[in-house]
């Protein structure tokens, strides 16, 4: 028995092996999608690109709006304002803040801050078009991926079920608000600051959070909107994110082109009125 047990645990594992082999190797599409979602192969580095890039953004406004701050004030800033929204949104759902929760936060901003205070020419690059461009993209591709966490864990946390005092299957404030909060929420710290950020025309970050957190609500939680994209691309929640991602990324290159615009936007302003735009 023991020779038979054996010789079919070998058959299983040789099957297995074979199965394993013979699966076709994933597409460009299926890679670049896994990437931009975070999963795959590379999906720890399009993580760490672009949350160096994001660091690298903030740390370049920082410098430009405050260049005679002091290293640890700037530091200790930074990591406030630029992870606000994953501060604010676990404090107010009971769950470690994303700086706990992930320590390469701290870690990036540090390095960032460090290449941009104490090496000029690291700051030039990044003060050039392609460099804010470069950085442009990373910030928003994180910001994007923020409010699609802290969305997400509130809906979550909150859970199905009838809410109390509204009769909708699934908690629809809190993912909204959370995933706002998560797109923008370093626009209201430091506190003292409180609701200045939108006491005037609402900035891109918190318009592209308001449009943002209401589109995945829409087809990733919504159980009575998601039935009508059955058979569609938007079915599967990775494209639905790719979505929300590629409106993050392409409408502050439009508007740093003077070709559309949705909000102030500190890291892609358009170009100054009253220069005539070559043809």
């Amino acid at each position: 028995r023991q020779a038979h047990s054996a010789q079919m645990l070998a058959f299983l594992l040789n099957t297995l092996a074979a199965k394993k082999e013979e699966a076709p190797p994933p597409s460009l599409a299926d890679v670049v999608k896994d990437t931009l979602v975070l999963k795959g192969e590379y999906g720890w580095l399009a993580f760490h690109v672009g949350l160096f890039l994001f660091c690298c953004a903030m740390a370049r406004s920082l410098i430009t709006s405050q260049p005679k701050i002091r290293w640890l004030h700037g530091l200790m800033f930074l990591c406030l304002t630029s992870y606000g929204g994953s501060t604010l949104v676990p404090m107010m759902l009971g769950k470690p803040i994303a700086m706990f929760a992930n320590e390469a936060l701290v870690l990036h901003m540090g390095l960032a801050w460090l290449l941009v205070k104490q090496l000029p020419p690291f700051l030039s690059v990044l003060k050039t078009g392609p460099g804010k461009a470069l950085s442009s993209m990373g910030f928003e591709f994180i910001r994007c991926h923020v409010m699609i966490l802290q969305a997400g864990l509130a809906a979550s946390t909150l859970g199905g079920g009838k809410m109390p005092g509204f009769s909708y299957p699934v908690a629809v404030v809190g993912p909204i608000v959370c995933g706002v909060l998560g797109a923008c929420g370093g626009a209201f710290f430091p506190t003292d600051k409180g609701l200045a950020a939108v006491t005037g025309d609402l900035p891109w970050r918190v318009q592209s959070g308001i449009v943002g957190s209401i589109w995945l609500q829409l087809l990733l939680h919504d159980p009575n909107v998601k039935p009508l994209f059955a058979g569609t691309a938007l079915a599967d929640p990775d494209w639905v994110k790719i979505a929300a991602i590629a409106f993050f990324q392409l409408v502050p290159l439009l508007s740093s082109q003077g070709i559309f615009e949705l909000g102030a936007n500190p890291l892609a302003p358009p170009p100054a009125k009253g220069k005539a735009k070559k043809a």
